[in-house]
């Protein structure tokens, strides 16, 4: 018997719900003793493969009175880093003390923002509440001053460790060989359709087929226990969504080859869908495929130094994940880059380490925002023509007026 059946026998499914909104599936469960993180994830683990979806949760609550043990608080503290993964430096120096009823959290002040950002003591508060039945509010303490250069000095000790034990020569200007083999899908077929662009999609296709790289993916159980796969796709002309009705056993299958990113080539009818109310693919064969977009290079003889740049961290416009942009660099042969998050520096970490391991000099910066507190330059605008504009700059008090030449109306 497995762990996963081992701790089936000792909780019980109070219920399935499902979000409409994020399409998560939460799986709540009842015991009699504490589940561990570890080993919620372990029935997560079990209920993705049972339920056909990636997009699941568990959640736990204990039916009997809970022992807040030293194991059970150190169990608690893992539960805050795995919402908030930016405390993992500071793991050892965050402690719970929990006396007549009262939950006191005592952790580094630099960890005080970062708290708050992430709404983590609400998250804990409310994990107590639901889960653990404790009713208790939650007291932050912090038990150190200063501004994390310590902390700072430490983080980069171990990494520094962790770097030099790897030992790996990273050699900037090679390029990623791409894959020789190709993988065999037992559930493709001899294409019989000639491949055309998305963008030429048009009613009346009976049988079309063309190469594609998957955005989304998203399996759906059916009355009939039968599953239902539908996933978006695009060819960089068009995109358009591809749906085909499996078993069981062929959508556990299908799952290593229909995920985001992949590069498929299908085939299929074109269609009008009267459920979803749009056309879709009804696919017929699918066959993995080579990349349809070339990797992107630099062929310039003297690299460039972007500065200004995004990440996923930023609070908008960045996309790429820290460890892809650094990967990307060192294959362009790019020596330095900066890195200016809209607002926020909590990429900072995770740069320094993708900067240590490439050899690539990280500037660190962010996109901030300046008010203009000081007093109005002009009152009262009319209609009056302006021959020429005049910049006014306050210091101390005291107005001094720049004619700026060449600007006329």
């Amino acid at each position: 018997m497995d762990s996963a059946s081992r701790l089936m026998q000792k909780i019980k499914i109070k219920s399935a719900k499902i979000n409409r909104l994020s399409r998560q599936l939460t799986v709540e469960l009842n015991s009699n003793d504490y589940l561990k993180l570890n080993e919620e994830k372990e029935l997560s683990e079990h209920f993705k493969t049972h339920f056909g979806t990636d997009n699941l949760r568990v959640q736990c609550v204990v039916n009997s009175k809970v022992s807040i043990e030293d194991d059970v608080k150190e169990d608690i503290i893992d539960r805050m880093i795995e919402h908030c993964p930016t405390l993992t430096p500071y793991k050892d120096e965050i402690l719970m003390d929990i006396t007549n009823d009262s939950i006191s959290l005592s952790f580094p002040d630099v960890c005080g923002q970062i708290l708050n950002a992430t709404d983590t003591i609400r998250y804990i508060s409310e994990y107590l509440t639901n889960c653990l039945g404790i009713s208790s509010s939650v007291s932050c303490k912090m038990i150190k001053n200063g501004n994390g250069k310590d902390e700072y000095k430490k983080i980069k000790e171990k990494l520094s460790s962790k770097l030099a034990k790897e030992s790996k020569d990273i050699k900037i200007s090679d390029k990623k060989p791409r894959p020789e083999s190709k993988k065999v899908n037992k559930y493709a077929r001899k294409r019989t359709a000639q491949v055309i662009k998305i963008g030429d999609l048009k009613e009346g296709y009976d049988r079309v087929a063309f190469e594609c790289e998957v955005i989304d993916t998203e399996t759906k159980i059916l009355k009939s226990g039968k599953r239902l796969i539908l996933f978006d796709v695009t060819d960089y002309t068009s995109s358009v969504t591809c749906k085909m009705f499996t078993t069981e056993e062929e959508a556990i299958e299908y799952k290593s080859i229909i995920k985001t990113g992949a590069t498929l080539e299908v085939e299929g009818r074109y269609e009008y869908d009267t459920f979803a109310r749009e056309y879709s693919v009804r696919v017929r064969k699918i066959d993995e495929c080579e990349p349809i977009k070339s990797p992107r290079s630099d062929t310039a003889k003297n690299k460039r130094v972007e500065l200004h740049l995004h990440t996923k961290m930023s609070s908008k416009d960045g996309f790429i994940e820290p460890d892809k942009l650094f990967r990307n660099l060192a294959d362009w042969g790019h020596t330095a880059v900066a890195v200016t998050d809209h607002g926020v520096v909590q990429a900072f970490p995770a740069i320094y380490e993708q900067a240590e391991k490439y050899g690539i000099k990280a500037l660190y910066g962010v996109e901030g925002y300046l008010i203009d507190d000081g007093r109005a330059v002009m009152y009262n605008p009319d209609d009056s023509l302006v021959i020429q504009k005049t910049l006014i700059a306050v210091n101390n008090g005291e107005e001094i007026m720049y004619p700026i030449p060449g600007f006329l109306d």
